[in-house]
């Protein structure tokens, strides 16, 4: 019997979180997820009593210890919970359809085909005092909106070296956590879903200097969505060019070696 845990890791995210308890809370009354777990790592203003007032299931660190240690504290909690597929999710989501959501948790949902499956991230465009910052789409490699079947996360679990090295001990610092996930999960057992989106705040370094309004950012996802082909049809064009590339590569070997025979 599946089990959905939505685990969010927050970090001062007074207020924005708001927004991604609402629509996760919704998901739980329609029964697509049936626990949300947030853990507060370290924050200092008030996310933690938005947490609360959410009436979520939360677990704290005393400080913050980054996102790996927070990542490897709800693998284990939503162990304890008896979870059979995690939604890891950020904390500043402004936009997450229902129909996304049931397409990343039936894509692992089956072990054997698929282990993890990441959504596409988008920021909009918003702008500042220096004028337009344009939207971006994540990086597939850079994205944390992700689901992930627990059987997964068994190395993890259970104590091995590899795993708790580069997750908990952090000894690939050059590594972020989700392209950590891309290296540990084996290729053919995780997929990018292009068609299920997750719109995020952007992530500016002065959040105080950039107050960014829900209801504007909601008006500019809209537009987003509309220009949802174009971004395809760039993604598609880069892929076909990678494939142009490769076998004019391959072309040019079997040309050279038929001239050494």
């Amino acid at each position: 019997m599946d089990n959905i845990v939505a685990i969010v890791a927050a970090h001062n995210e007074e207020g924005t979180i708001r927004n991604t308890l609402h629509i996760l809370k919704g998901f739980k009354k329609r029964g697509i997820i049936h626990n949300i777990l947030v853990v507060n790592d370290g924050s200092t203003d008030g996310t933690l009593e938005d947490a609360h007032l959410a009436d979520v299931k939360i677990i704290s660190h005393q400080k913050q210890s980054g996102k790996r240690k927070v990542f490897s504290t709800g693998v284990r909690r939503a162990h304890e919970m008896g979870a059979t597929t995690i939604l890891m999710l950020d904390a500043d989501i402004v936009e997450f359809s229902e129909k996304s959501a049931k397409e990343m948790i039936a894509a692992v949902r089956n072990p054997k085909k698929c282990l993890m499956a990441t959504a596409q991230q988008y920021e909009p465009s918003v702008y500042n005092d220096f004028g337009a910052v344009d939207g971006r789409v994540t990086d597939p490699h850079s994205n944390a909106q992700r689901a992930i079947n627990m059987q997964a996360m068994e190395p993890l679990l259970r104590g091995n070296k590899k795993w708790i090295d580069i997750i908990e001990k952090n000894t690939k610092k050059k590594w972020g956590l989700e392209y950590a996930l891309d290296r540990l999960i084996p290729k053919n057992k995780k997929v990018f879903l292009r068609s299920a989106s997750v719109t995020t705040r952007p992530a500016f370094r002065d959040q105080h200097k950039y107050e960014i309004e829900r209801g504007g950012l909601r008006d500019l996802f809209f537009q987003q969505r509309k220009d949802r082909l174009y971004v395809d049809k760039v993604l598609d064009a880069r892929q076909k060019l990678a494939w142009k590339k490769k076998k004019h590569r391959n072309s040019r070997i079997r040309n050279f070696l038929r001239l050494r025979k």
